[in-house]
């Protein structure tokens, strides 16, 4: 793994910035983003930081001939090889069948913020569809198929504010979750 627990990060897609809270053998890294969300990613779309002491250290070390491995924040020359690594056709058999193709997040204000007694109920539902979209980048970004979105049962109204927010996107489906697994508390979306 070249990621470990309290690593700064940042996002090669976004203009974002976290610390690494965990990792996992299939290369997904849990990063809390400087604005307070957790958000898996998969290794090669993040690099480490740079504090300013490796930066001008960087810098003074002699250059080498072969192309280097890591890719540094300040030297995105490297990007073709991704790209080309990425353009290549990789069969990958049974993907329906493999979990790497479903992403779950819970929405509950509890699982999101610490300290969350303050919020109105607006405040609090900004930040769950906050999440949600986020969550929803993250899937798409990450190629799952399914993304489940827990939102409990409650009154309802969390459940509208999360189907309304999928109305927005064009190119998915989306229904109840699994009875069986989430009762009536969540939404399971097709991304692909």
């Amino acid at each position: 793994m070249r990621f470990k627990k309290g690593d700064i990060v940042l996002f090669l897609n976004e203009r974002m910035e976290g610390t690494v809270q965990s990792t996992n053998s299939k290369g997904v890294v849990t990063v809390l983003t400087t604005e307070g969300f957790e958000i898996p990613v998969l290794e090669k779309d993040i690099v480490h930081k740079l504090t300013d002491a490796q930066k001008r250290e960087d810098k003074q070390k002699p250059q080498k001939t072969e192309p280097s491995v890591i890719v540094r924040e300040d030297d995105f020359s490297d990007m073709n090889f991704m790209k080309e690594e990425n353009q290549r056709n990789v069969s990958k058999p049974h993907s329906h069948r493999r979990d790497d193709v479903e992403m779950e997040i819970d929405i509950h204000i509890e699982r999101l913020l610490k300290k969350h007694q303050h919020l109105g109920n607006a405040q609090i539902v900004r930040i769950q569809m906050e999440y949600t979209e986020q969550a929803m980048k993250r899937a798409f970004t990450l190629g799952m198929h399914r993304l489940i979105i827990i939102h409990g049962v409650g009154n309802g109204t969390l459940k509208e504010e999360v189907r309304k927010l999928l109305k927005r996107y064009s190119n998915i489906r989306y229904a109840d979750a699994s009875f069986q697994k989430y009762g009536n508390g969540a939404t399971v979306v097709y991304l692909k």
